[in-house]
């Protein structure tokens, strides 16, 4: 979680609202200014539009960006109050609901924000090649009048070509910690709070026992770490098995249009039918990302591989020349081609192999 800390015991902010600042800390208090005022339109001026984040689109040679957001529109739209109303109207909402609590905007004290990076998921990968950074968080705050404490809830803060934008506010409540306010919510939501957390942090252990102002939320385990003695027995239970009857694998790397750098591996699998592979299964990553996406395998008569991606994304057919696999991705939307061509690496480490297993086995995909 990443930490920054300004006091003010005595002084309302006041803070000068610009549509792009030059600084997170400014954006934060841009953000707390509309809220002050409770001034939606200067709220609004904050998000970049649609326009200017397809011209950096255009301007990137990434193709992972550009298959991800070309296709669909949409996911770099949802950033532009125009074609997201969410954004205005979660605004105001919170500005009632604060001022419904007797929280005095026009008073308020920053404490405090608390913000970490958001996760690139698989259907927004490329979304660094755009926007650099985006935070999500809380910033803490106090009523001047009453003493009271809140924290707002934040997310979208983004960071891009040396300045800032965004910061879609989505919740306040009083609280002093943040663990508080996770049992404010769960309340709020009338659900249990492990629950509630589970949802928030769907791949973290989360300690809600804490009482500092910090919620412990663990690292997300690795797939081949080793269970602590009280995880031991339940973490055996949900272990999957070693592979059965692999009977081949195979790791490639290269290139989409000889620029983006992809990996993808593949492993045959014995079954009923006479031949040393029945059939094969297959994830590939874009090296700049964390996460793989799982692909559906089948092959033709001829010996070409078909790599399906699910959702209904694309589609690769790559055929076999010597030690690489070459052909196309195809876009199942505009149809949009990028040239493939991997080459097989004949030499991997036994650890790499078990990881890519494990990868397979437990469903670590992209979400």
């Amino acid at each position: 979680m990443k930490k920054c800390c300004f006091l003010f015991p005595l002084l309302l902010i006041n803070f000068i609202a610009f549509a792009q600042t030059k600084s997170e800390a400014l954006q934060v208090g841009a953000i707390l200014e509309s809220l002050q005022t409770g001034n939606s339109g200067t709220y609004l001026s904050l998000f970049p539009s649609y326009d200017s984040l397809l011209k950096t689109l255009h301007a990137t040679t990434d193709t992972a960006a550009m298959i991800t957001f070309n296709t669909d529109p949409r996911k770099l739209q949802q950033y532009d109050p125009v074609y997201n109303p969410a954004i205005d109207s979660d605004f105001k909402a919170v500005f009632k609901k604060g001022k419904d609590s007797t929280l005095h905007w026009s008073d308020i004290l920053l404490s405090r924000y608390e913000l970490e990076k958001m996760m690139i998921t698989r259907d927004m990968r490329g979304i660094d090649k755009i926007i650099k950074v985006r935070l999500q968080g809380y910033i803490m705050v106090e009523d001047a009048l009453t003493r009271k404490h809140y924290i707002i809830a934040v997310k979208d803060i983004m960071g891009m070509n040396g300045l800032w934008y965004g910061g879609h506010v989505t919740n306040v409540l009083e609280a002093e910690t943040i663990d508080e306010y996770y049992d404010k919510l769960a309340a709020e939501r009338k659900m249990e709070k492990q629950k509630l957390m589970a949802l928030l942090y769907p791949n973290e252990d989360v300690d809600t026992s804490n009482t500092s102002t910090t919620p412990v939320a663990a690292a997300p385990k690795s797939i081949l770490a080793i269970s602590t003695d009280d995880d031991e027995a339940e973490a055996e239970k949900k272990k999957p098995k070693g592979p059965k009857d692999v009977s081949a694998r195979k790791f490639y790397t290269g290139t989409f249009d000889y620029q983006t750098k992809v990996e993808l591996y593949m492993r045959g699998l014995k079954g009923s039918c006479p031949d040393t592979v029945c059939y094969w299964e297959a994830i590939y990553r874009f090296q700049d990302q964390d996460e793989y996406i799982k692909l559906e395998v089948t092959r033709k008569a001829d010996g070409t591989f078909i790599f399906d991606e699910e959702p209904d994304v694309g589609n690769m057919e790559l055929s076999i020349k010597e030690d690489r696999l070459v052909g196309t991705w195809i876009s199942n939307k505009d149809k949009t081609e990028y040239e493939v061509n991997l080459k097989e690496k004949k030499e991997v480490k036994g650890s790499k192999l078990e990881e890519m297993d494990g990868v397979i086995e437990n469903g670590v995909f992209a979400n």
